[in-house]
Formats: structure tokens, sequence, C-alpha cells
């Protein structure tokens, strides 16, 4: 179920928010063993930053 999960959210139909928390971890692993860091990134509701506050998040700094 984790490698059919992985599979939409790299189709672009879900993201990592909409997966089931219970296999959460599964799909953020396998998306990582597939080298796609960024789509194991959970989003916020409010701001859309990631929830690590990585560069390239919305953290509502300017440059």
């Amino acid at each position: 179920m984790a490698l059919i999960y992985a599979t939409l959210i790299i189709k672009g139909i879900k993201t990592i928010n909409d997966v089931p928390k219970v296999i959460r971890n599964k799909v953020k692993q396998v998306l990582i063993d597939l080298d796609l860091p960024e789509l194991a990134e959970e989003q916020t509701e409010e701001t859309g930053t990631t929830e690590t506050g990585k560069p390239g998040s919305s953290t509502g700094q300017t440059a």
C-alpha cells in the first residue's frame, strides 16, 4: 500500500498529507529510497511551509 501512495504522490495526485498516519512513515521511506525526499516533507495547512522549515519554504522572511 505504501508503494501505491508513493506512486500517487509522484504523479501529483496526492500529497504526503493525504496519506493515513498509520502508513505515512512507510510512504516517506519509499519516497526517500527513490531519491525524492522533498516529496516526503509534510506541509502545514496555514503557511504551506515544510515540517522542518527547510530553505525554499515560505517562512515569511524576505531577501
